[in-house]
């Protein structure tokens, strides 16, 4: 149990770090917003997005929308084609 409980809090780390990186560093928010828009996601969540004052605000915004899997890997998809250099390091340091 102590050894799951250690792997738990490891993927929690890594999933705060990677999240912080992504709103710190990923500026092209407005570029993935139409990605997944044309992609199909709602109007309304591309609104809520824009809405924000700065590209992190957005991104966060962006990443509370991401809910389901389908979400998430539209998401992703879009942060690799607009984002590849910030998606790549993350990759390697997940690795």
């Amino acid at each position: 149990n102590i050894l799951s409980i250690t792997c738990i809090l490891k993927n929690t780390t890594r999933l705060r770090n990677t999240i912080n990186t992504l709103v710190s560093q990923v500026k092209n928010v407005k570029a993935i917003v139409d990605d997944l828009q044309s992609g199909g996601c709602h109007d309304e969540m591309a609104a809520i997005v824009n809405a924000q004052l700065t590209p992190q605000e957005m991104m966060r915004k962006l990443l509370d929308s991401a809910t389901s899997t389908g979400a998430a890997n539209a998401l992703i998809q879009a942060l690799l084609t607009h984002q590849k250099d910030v998606m790549d390091d993350l990759i390697a340091e997940n690795a």
